[in-house]
């Protein structure tokens, strides 16, 4: 899925700008967008049958700029996101700390 149409299916909380409650809706939400992305990383893993750590570096790279892209629609139409930018990378690098640095520009 491109950015625009995850923004469409998310709009809901796109426009939230104070912090979500833990537990709250919007934070399942939150958390919903987020594993569509990773469902989309395995999805692209198996087409490209990639297997190497640079081939999955790169997916990596492939969603966080999406994770971005959303942000930045969310920031033009509402002027600000509940989304971190990098938020995607973050999220990895807190799973695997070897990937440190190699997924998005700090």
């Amino acid at each position: 899925m491109k950015a625009k149409e995850y923004f469409a299916k998310y709009e809901d909380i796109m426009g939230i700008k104070e912090e979500i409650r833990v537990g709250s809706d919007e934070e399942k939400r939150a958390k919903l967008l987020m594993q569509d992305l990773i469902d989309e990383v395995d999805a692209i893993i198996a087409l490209r049958h990639a297997e190497t750590d640079g081939a999955i570096i790169s997916i990596l790279k492939e969603q966080n700029d999406k994770w971005n892209a959303i942000c930045r629609i969310s920031e033009k139409k509402y002027g600000g996101s509940l989304l971190l930018t990098n938020g995607f990378a973050h999220l990895w690098e807190k799973r695997i700390p070897e990937l440190k640095g190699k997924l998005a520009p700090y």
